[in-house]
C-alpha cells in the first residue's frame, strides 16, 4: 500500500501538500463547468440566443447536480475508511472498501442514468419553463449527458481512493488531462460543429469518459496504489459506507432538492433571471471548490490521525487549516463585491443578464468566508465519521432558505432570493463551526 503518512512530520505542510493538489483538483471541475459557460454564451455567433442557452444548460445541469448527492453515498464512506484503514496500516480491509465502493457506483449510476433517459421531459418539466426554445435545449442536452452518467459518478470516487491514501497530485494530474481537452474541444462542438449546446453536452462527456480511462489503466498498472480484488465485495462494507454516508447525502441531496425549488422562484422571473443564477453560481464557485479542497484535506488528515489515535494533533491541524481557508474567503468576498460586473462581462451576457448578475454576486460576496468555514468544518466531521452534525444544520438551514427566498422575493424581487442564500450561509457557518470546538473540546 503506497501513502502519503499524516500521523508525522509538520502539521501544517502535510496539510498544505495534501490540501493543495485537491484545491487545484476542484478547480479542474471548476474549469468544466465555467469552460462550457463561456462558449455557450458566443453561441451567438452560430445564431443561436445565447441567454435561453445559458439557461437551458442552468436548467439541466440541476439534474447532475442532485447526482452528486447520490454520488456522496459512496464517496464520503470512502473519504472517512480510505484514511483510517491507511492509518491502521490494514490493506485488506481497504481492499474490501475501495472494491465495493467501485461496484456499488456502478451500480447506482446504471439506475440515476435510466431515470434521467426515460422521464428527461418530466424533469426539465418541473421547473415550468415558458420558453419552448430553452426547454428544448434541455431536453436535448440531459439526454445525451444522462446516457453517459457513470463517467461523472465514477470519477469522483476514484479520486477519493487517492485523496484517502493522502496521494492528491496524480487525481489533480488525471483530472487536469480532462479539463484540457474539454477547453480544446469544447469550441470546436458547440462553435465550430454548431451543435451549441448540444456540442456542450458530447464534449464534456469525452472529456470525463478519458479520465474515467486514465483511472482504470492505473488501477490495473503496475503503479497502482493498491492491488484490487473484486472478488472482495463486501455486503458488510456497503452498510458501513451508507452508513457513514448517509448523513451528508441525504444533507447534499435535500439542499440540491432545496436549491432546485429556488430555482423554480428564480425562473418565475424569466429567462435573464435563470441564466443570471447559471452563470452567478459557477463564478461564485472560485470559494466553494477552493474550500472543497481543504475539506478533503482535512478529512484524510483527521481520518488517519484519528485512526493513530492521535487527538491533540487532530486538534492542532484543524486550526492551522483554518487559517489559509479564512484568508482565501475574505479574497474570494473582495473579488465578488468590486468585481462583479467584471466577472459577468466574460460570458458576453445580454445588458439585463449584466445588471442582475452583478447585485447577485455582491450580496453573495457577504457570505463567502462562512461558507468556506461551513464546507471545510465538513471535512474534520467526514475524517472523524461524525457526519450527522454537519447533515442536520444542512438540512435545517438550507430549508430555512426555501421560505426566506418567497419572503424577501416578494419584497426585493430576484435580490431577495440571493439575500436568502447569504443570510442562511452565514448562520450555517457559524454554527458548524462551535459544533466543532465543542467536538474537540469533548475528545480533549
Amino acid at each position: 500500500m503506497k501513502k502519503n503518512d499524516l500521523t508525522t512530520g509538520s502539521i501544517l505542510k502535510k496539510i498544505l501538500l495534501v490540501a493543495i493538489p485537491a484545491v487545484l483538483t476542484s478547480l479542474v471541475q471548476m474549469t468544466y463547468n465555467l469552460t462550457d459557460m463561456f462558449w455557450i454564451s458566443r453561441v451567438t455567433n452560430i445564431g443561436i440566443d445565447n441567454t435561453k442557452a445559458l439557461a437551458a444548460v442552468g436548467t439541466a445541469g440541476y439534474y447532475m447536480w442532485f447526482g452528486f448527492g447520490i454520488i456522496l453515498l459512496v464517496k464520503i464512506g470512502l473519504d472517512a475508511f480510505v484514511p483510517q484503514c491507511v492509518g491502521r496500516n490494514d490493506e485488506k480491509t481497504l481492499n474490501e472498501y475501495v472494491v465495493t465502493g467501485i461496484v456499488f457506483t456502478v451500480i447506482i449510476a446504471f439506475i440515476y442514468s435510466m431515470i434521467g433517459f426515460i422521464f428527461k421531459e418530466n424533469i426539465i418539466g418541473i421547473f415550468n419553463l415558458k420558453d419552448p426554445t430553452v426547454v428544448k435545449y434541455a431536453v436535448n442536452y440531459l439526454s445525451i449527458i444522462s446516457l453517459f452518467v457513470y463517467f461523472h459518478f465514477l470519477n469522483p470516487v476514484f479520486t477519493s481512493v487517492f485523496n484517502g491514501l493522502g496521494k492528491t497530485v496524480i487525481p489533480f494530474l488525471i483530472n487536469s488531462v480532462g479539463i484540457v481537452l474539454n477547453i480544446v474541444i469544447d469550441p470546436l462542438f458547440i462553435i465550430n460543429f454548431k451543435m451549441g449546446v448540444t456540442g456542450a453536452a458530447v464534449a464534456t462527456i469525452i472529456s470525463q469518459g478519458i479520465v474515467t480511462l486514465i483511472f482504470i489503466a492505473l488501477f490495473v498498472s503496475k503503479k497502482r496504489p493498491i492491488k484490487l480484488d473484486f472478488m472482495k465485495v463486501k455486503i458488510k462494507r456497503i452498510k458501513e459506507i451508507l452508513k457513514t454516508s448517509l448523513p451528508i447525502s441525504f444533507q447534499s441531496i435535500i439542499f440540491t432538492s432545496i436549491a432546485l425549488y429556488i430555482a423554480v422562484i428564480i425562473a418565475s422571473f424569466g429567462t435573464e433571471a435563470l441564466a443570471t443564477q447559471r452563470v452567478g453560481s459557477q463564478i461564485e464557485s472560485l470559494a466553494w471548490m477552493v474550500a472543497g479542497g481543504f475539506s478533503v484535506a482535512l478529512a484524510s488528515f483527521v481520518g488517519q490521525n484519528l485512526g493513530a489515535l492521535k487527538y491533540e494533533r487532530i486538534r492542532e491541524g484543524y486550526f492551522k487549516a483554518l487559517t489559509p481557508i479564512i484568508l482565501y474567503g475574505l479574497i474570494v468576498s473582495s473579488i465578488l463585491f468590486f468585481g462583479s460586473a467584471g466577472l459577468f462581462k466574460i460570458f458576453n451576457p445580454s445588458a439585463e443578464v449584466l445588471r442582475l448578475g452583478s447585485d447577485y454576486l455582491k450580496i453573495l460576496s457577504l457570505s463567502q468566508v462562512f461558507m468556506v468555514i461551513e464546507i471545510a468544518t465538513q471535512g474534520a466531521f467526514n475524517g472523524a465519521g461524525k457526519n450527522m452534525p454537519p447533515a442536520i444544520i444542512g438540512v435545517v438551514f438550507n430549508a430555512l432558505r426555501i421560505p426566506g427566498a418567497i419572503f424577501l422575493a416578494s419584497v426585493y424581487g430576484i435580490n431577495g432570493v440571493g439575500w436568502a442564500i447569504t443570510l442562511f450561509s452565514i448562520l450555517t457557518g457559524n454554527i458548524l463551526l462551535m459544533w466543532w470546538l465543542g467536538v474537540m473540546n469533548y475528545e480533549s
